[in-house]
């Protein structure tokens, strides 16, 4: 802060339509405006091969893996749009593209 930067925090389950939109309201009321949405949520669903991923492991990294960047930028855009500029990263992991191994599953 001393140099002019400043780091917050804000602690929410961005998988959550309603922690994504409170998310929204406090980067605009903190900082006025959002320059850049970085999507970098992974969930590792159990890696012991598909064949034993549970329902509830395979749900979980759906909805972190692809449900919260969905989430994320379906509330971010209009801000860009209103503001006529931001960016949007998405980031995942190797796992996504080479898998771990034989009969292991790839990222969904």
């Amino acid at each position: 802060k001393d140099e002019g930067n400043e780091g917050v925090a804000f602690c929410g389950d961005v998988r959550k339509a309603e922690e994504v939109e409170r998310l929204v309201k406090f980067a605009l009321d903190t900082y006025g405006r959002v320059d850049c949405l970085v999507n970098s949520g992974v969930h590792n669903a159990q890696m012991n091969g598909f064949g034993k991923i549970t329902e509830e492991s395979w749900k979980d990294a759906i909805d972190t893996n692809l449900h919260a960047h969905f989430q994320l930028v379906h509330q971010f855009l209009p801000v860009f749009e209103e503001q006529g500029s931001g960016n949007i990263l998405h980031f995942t992991t190797i796992a996504g593209t080479v898998g771990l191994g034989v009969g292991k599953q790839r990222h969904p």
